[in-house]
């Protein structure tokens, strides 16, 4: 069963997740689980996603599989402020899917800057696009966006500036055409900033059909 932590304590734990995780263990209660890293109770009580997706500029469909709630949020903040590889490659497995993934379809992962990318050690995005790709034969292009590091990044902004700012965040160096089927992966969506601006990128380069596949949205 899930238990109540308080506020900060999935942060706290960060550092012991890894040997939870080893061990297959469910990252949220410690409980034996086999093979999978969350037990059946734990799995049945995170925040489903149940309402209508938000709809977003330059977007076909959007797949969200959690509310960004407790412990979601706790987790999300957990593997990437905590640099938890191994809890990031659980979090990889709730990943919603889609019925029309195909080995033509691209996956392109949220791209994070140089800086972030050298301190954190991993892309949380490119890893959830590996568990997806593992799943379902998609490709991954993670090289024909690139994130500026100069500006400031998202999560440190109100819903106005990150519109104004998501405009100049990212920038395309794509060596040919987009895919015609692109799925932007994210972890986190709160105003849809990021994915519409990387829609139109997108769009501007050939896609002809773009969705996003989301572990998580801001209700």
């Amino acid at each position: 069963m899930l238990r109540n932590f308080s506020r900060s304590s999935i942060l706290r734990r960060g550092g012991i997740l890894d040997n939870w995780l080893d061990n297959n263990r469910c990252v949220l209660c410690t409980n034996a689980t086999n093979t999978n890293p969350w037990c059946d109770a734990c799995l049945g009580s995170l925040p489903a996603w149940t309402r209508e997706p938000p709809r977003f500029p330059g977007l076909d469909n959007v797949t969200i599989g959690y509310r960004y709630e407790y412990p979601i949020d706790r987790l999300i903040q957990a593997a990437k402020y905590r640099r938890n590889f191994l809890l990031a490659t659980a979090m990889a497995t709730l990943l919603p899917l889609t019925d029309n993934l195909s080995a033509r379809t691209v996956l392109y992962p949220v791209p994070v800057s140089k800086w972030r990318l050298q301190r954190r050690g991993f892309n949380q995005t490119r890893i959830f696009a590996d568990s997806i790709k593992r799943r379902t034969g998609c490709s991954i292009d993670e090289v024909s966006i690139h994130k500026r590091s100069w500006l400031k990044d998202q999560s440190a902004l109100d819903a106005r500036a990150r519109k104004r700012n998501a405009t100049k965040l990212f920038i395309g160096k794509f060596s040919g055409a987009a895919a015609q089927h692109a799925v932007i992966i994210d972890d986190v969506i709160t105003t849809g900033a990021t994915v519409s601006t990387l829609a139109r990128l997108l769009r501007a380069h050939g896609a002809e059909r773009i969705d996003v596949i989301a572990l998580s949205a801001v209700t």
